[in-house]
């Protein structure tokens, strides 16, 4: 496994309440998976993401 940072790390605290705030409403996992990775690009100013 390779990560490359662009010099922004989020604790697992942190990643925890991204998956509630997205998760409290009814949908598809898909789309909850999309949600996620687009918030951690955001967050971590990186264009890369892998959720899986």
């Amino acid at each position: 496994m390779i990560f490359i940072s662009s010099g922004k790390v989020i604790g697992l605290s942190n990643l925890n309440s991204i998956v509630q705030y997205f998760a409290k409403r009814p949908q598809v996992q898909e789309c909850l998976i999309n949600q996620i990775a687009n918030e951690l690009k955001t967050i971590l100013l990186t264009e890369r993401v892998v959720v899986k």
